[in-house]
């Protein structure tokens, strides 16, 4: 999908063809677009309210009426839609609160209403957080986390999780559990602790000293829940300021392993080495870190949690120096990465990388390049510049998982793309390796099916099909038309109302039989140069 100017597009990719239109239009949309969890759904943003647009046609499905909304949430199963329009909770309602509204996105009811943030509080998006199956969506306050249950949206046993200076919590993207830490309060430690809800227990925590901050970030699959720590430096030579503790609530009493990186000192007095990014992979059982000194000079080292005999700890598997890297972009799939390197200095630096046999498969090149997504399958990558940080070069680019350019183009005033999500796959872990294991039986055809496809296309005969097409709808339209301007017209010369049961409807049906003849397909072609795609 893109948005553009005032124009919304969506299209379909296809690693042969260039994209292809399957709907667009102007004005569309106010502000924003977002597609539902699964795909089912496109939802725009406009000054009444919240629509859902969706099916081959792309009809309004729903509305939720609210007044000059700004965001909006989706539960992980889609069922719920939470929207929020910035009025202060000072300025709402408390008995009808505006500001924060949870709808049911089957029935378009709305189940509540919550006031929103205070004038003096900061804005940190999503303001309340849903539980990885929707069951439960949950509010940071003073000294306390609010639990509300769904459909009915009441506080999970009548009142509020008491915890005292809480300064952030995360769900797991797995399990119903929420990890949350608290600050250092005089002579008690900060600590980090994990509650299980509906029993509200907490089932694992650890304190901590000298702590400034604390990043929470979970391993998509919930395997790992890891902990940046920023200490207090306390002056000692080769002290580094951050280090990782790391929770594991899928293994036995949910163990804690720690990473503390050592660090380089510069020739500058006082400087010290930095953590730039940090990126769990999606799938399986390691993490990637960008760090370093400056631009151009950081290092990127891939750790394993999958220990060894006789080893403790986050395993290094290995370090690559020197990278111009600022971000870290993991394949929804696993195993292959991208090394970016954003933002003015690095202008765009692309490096495609193979993690599990630790080899590069290509570095590319996207100038002024802001934004980077993988699509859901993990095989293709877009990197976009984006109008809301640079004002001009705004375009994409599509490439393949190790590098190779697809499709490109320069878009004026490009403000968002996205892929359309997937579906969770129907397949278990041991089906989908099965698949994988099987597939270079397949290849050989696969390959040969794209060649044809690309020989269709060369010839001109896609081009020649899709013209014939686009000319017949225009001879449609046209006719559409001048029956609407002739309405007038005919009920003049012909007073009574046209109705279908003045006339006989005769179908006359005649086949012949040219010629019959049998053959086996040995090959058994998925697409041929005679398919209807373009």
């Amino acid at each position: 999908l893109l948005r553009h100017a005032s124009e919304t597009e969506v299209f379909w990719h296809d690693s042969v063809l260039n994209p292809a239109l399957d709907y667009g239009r102007a004005n569309w949309t106010d502000a924003h677009v977002m597609w539902s969890p699964k795909g089912s759904y496109l939802a725009t943003f406009h000054q009444q309210g919240v629509a859902l647009w969706g099916g081959p046609d792309w009809q309004r499905r729903s509305r939720f009426p609210h007044a000059n909304v700004r965001l909006a949430e989706f539960s992980p199963c889609g069922r719920y839609l939470l929207t929020w329009n910035g009025v202060e909770a000072e300025r709402d309602n408390p008995k009808e609160p505006v500001g924060i509204v949870v709808w049911d996105v089957f029935t378009g009811k709305k189940l509540r209403g919550f006031l929103g943030l205070k004038a003096a509080e900061e804005h940190h998006w999503p303001i309340m957080k849903w539980s990885p199956d929707g069951k439960y969506l949950a509010r940071k306050g003073d000294d306390m986390v609010s639990v509300y249950a769904t459909p009915g949206m009441g506080l999970l046993d009548k009142k509020s999780i008491k915890i005292e200076k809480v300064s952030d919590f995360q769900w797991s993207p797995a399990d119903n559990i929420f990890a949350f830490w608290t600050p250092e309060v005089g002579n008690t430690p900060a600590r980090v602790a994990l509650m299980e809800v509906p029993s509200k227990q907490e089932i694992r925590q650890k304190p901590m000293f000298n702590v400034q901050d604390i990043r929470l970030m979970w391993q998509k699959q919930g395997h790992y829940l890891s902990c940046k720590v920023d200490r207090t430096n306390k002056g000692k030579k080769g002290s580094y300021p951050s280090n990782f503790e790391i929770f594991c609530p899928h293994a036995k009493d949910i163990p804690v392993e720690v990473l503390d990186l050592v660090a380089k000192e510069t020739k500058a007095e006082g400087t010290k080495e930095t953590v730039v990014a940090f990126a769990w992979e999606p799938k399986g059982h390691r993490f990637a870190i960008v760090h370093g000194e400056a631009p151009g000079k950081y290092d990127v080292s891939f750790y394993s949690m999958e220990k060894k005999p006789g080893t403790q700890g986050p395993q290094l598997l290995h370090k690559l120096e020197n990278k111009a890297c600022t971000s870290l972009y993991w394949s929804p799939a696993g195993n292959n990465i991208v090394l970016a390197g954003l933002g003015s200095t690095l202008n765009g630096s692309l490096e495609f990388y193979n993690v599990n046999d630790a080899e590069t498969y290509s570095v590319q090149e996207h100038f002024s390049c802001t934004d980077l997504e993988w699509d859901p399958s993990g095989r293709f990558l877009c990197s976009w510049a984006s109008y809301f940080r640079n004002k001009i070069e705004n375009g994409y680019m599509i490439w393949t998982f190790y590098g190779k350019e697809l499709a490109a183009g320069p878009v004026d005033q490009l403000f968002q793309f996205l892929w359309r999500p997937r579906p969770a796959s129907y397949l278990s872990p041991e089906e989908e390796t099965a698949v994988l294991r099987s597939f270079k039986e397949y290849r050989d055809r696969f390959e040969r099916e794209d060649a044809e496809l690309r020989e269709a296309q060369k010839s001109g005969k896609a081009a020649r099909r899709k013209q014939l097409r686009d000319e017949w709808k225009q001879y449609l339209e046209t006719c559409r038309k001048r029956v609407e301007e002739e309405a007038e017209l005919r009920a003049s010369v012909r007073p009574e109302p046209e109705t279908d049961e003045e006339y006989e409807v005769i179908e006359e049906t005649v086949e012949e039989i040219v010629e019959l003849k049998e053959e086996v397909d040995k090959s058994r072609k998925m697409i041929t140069s005679d398919d209807e795609r373009d």
